[in-house]
């Protein structure tokens, strides 16, 4: 028996947390294709997750869930920070 935060109990533990590592590596490899298109800022990688318009306080979350992603998938060799002639930092694939 699960008992979730966010939810009601539920069985399946196991399950879940295949279904989580799945999600969130279809959301990693949605980063990294993006990032190998061209740089993007984690700004720009918000609409690559989020496809509906998202109102101030959603956009925080938004942001945030983005920015945790980059940094773990920076972490893990996936993507690389550039530094720009202007100053600006930008996302890419190594």
């Amino acid at each position: 028996l699960v008992l979730s935060g966010h939810q009601l109990p539920f069985y399946g533990l196991h399950t879940r947390i295949d279904e989580l590592i799945a999600h969130h590596e279809i959301r990693c490899t949605a980063i990294e294709d993006s990032c190998r298109a061209a740089p993007r800022s984690v700004a720009d990688l918000v609409p690559v997750i989020f496809h509906h318009p998202l109102d101030p306080h959603q956009m925080s979350f938004a942001f945030s869930e983005v920015f945790a992603h980059v940094n773990y998938m920076i972490g893990s060799g996936r993507l690389v920070w550039t530094d720009r002639s202007n100053g600006t930092h930008r996302i890419v694939t190594p």
